[in-house]
């Protein structure tokens, strides 16, 4: 059996470690209870979490430019 040239390190970091002072997974840094209420949806909709926090934060922004707009 051949083995195959991987494009990924194959190096691994524990849960939680950055690669770089810039990246911070964010589940460090939301609330647990909201957390976990992203992971219930994500499993009740078969949908990713980082889909369902993406359109969360387009509809927050929507919301607050009709706000916005209104005033």
């Amino acid at each position: 059996m051949e083995k195959t040239n991987r494009s990924y390190p194959s190096t691994r970091r524990p849960r939680g470690e950055r690669s770089s002072e810039e990246l911070t997974m964010l589940s460090a840094r939301i609330d647990d209870e909201l957390n976990e209420y992203v992971r219930a949806t994500a499993y009740e909709t078969r949908q990713s979490k980082q889909d369902i926090v993406a359109e969360a934060l387009r509809l927050h922004r929507e919301y607050r430019q009709a706000r916005l707009a209104a005033e």
